[in-house]
């Protein structure tokens, strides 16, 4: 059914352009505050978040410029974790290497070395493989007779396939125990009596002693770069 206004038009309301006081009327009518454009701002169109209340507060505020400015910083966890990385490997993992180096080559043998002094005496049991070292292996080659408790010469022999090398290393087995006598050219104050080395497990032990070392390098270099990211 069609509305007539009251001046008795045939035409409907709806569809008809009203003045903007008219608006305002209808709006306050239907409980609507009418918006009204400041001073300066009439005849603009609200655009982005202003004509979207559902839009605002998503948008950073000073728009793209101020994220192009921000530039991505480090966090501290990332340079911990860089100067505890570059310790392990600097420091825990040579060790292991080296501890599991000794142990393959000495076969897990929990006899540690004793110095000898200037006597150059030594208690040793019959049938443990044991061997002359200077500290340091590759000090020079060792020029040392052993002799039992009798007074008679025990043979002794350097690392196999490595004759004539300036290797400080003599292994040897005693054949009875008691006190045995060790003469060296240079003095036996600086030669330890310790475990034979496993001769056919040198190479892998030598392996992991060069894994140790390269693990020490890789590892200085994170420290130093951790330290001064810090």
């Amino acid at each position: 059914m069609t509305q007539h206004d009251p001046a008795g038009a045939d035409e409907p309301r709806y569809g008809q352009r009203v003045s903007p006081e008219e608006l305002e009327e209808i709006l306050r009518e239907q409980g609507i505050e009418p918006h009204r454009p400041d001073d300066g701002q009439e005849g603009t169109a609200p655009t982005g978040a202003e004509a979207d209340p559902y839009l605002r507060g998503s948008a950073p505020r000073g728009g793209a410029g101020a994220l192009a400015g921000r530039r991505p910083t480090s966090r501290p966890g990332r340079r911990r974790g860089l100067l505890v990385t570059g310790l392990v490997l600097l420091v825990v993992l040579p060790l292991a290497l080296s501890a599991a180096a000794l142990g393959v080559s000495l076969d897990g043998s929990s006899t540690s070395g004793a110095a000898l002094g200037e006597n150059g005496l030594v208690y040793l049991e019959a049938g443990q493989p044991r061997a002359l070292y200077r500290a340091g292996l590759a000090a020079g080659s060792l020029d040392c007779t052993v002799t039992d408790p009798a007074g008679t010469p025990v043979e002794t022999h350097g690392l196999e396939g490595m004759e004539g090398a300036e290797v400080s290393y003599l292994s040897f087995v005693p054949s009875t125990s008691g006190t045995y006598t060790v003469t060296c050219a240079g003095g036996t104050s600086d030669i330890v009596v310790g475990p034979a080395l496993k001769e056919e497990r040198v190479l892998v032990s030598g392996m992991l002693l060069l894994t140790a070392l390269a693990s020490g390098a890789a590892g200085l270099v994170l420290t130093v770069l951790g330290l001064l990211r810090r």
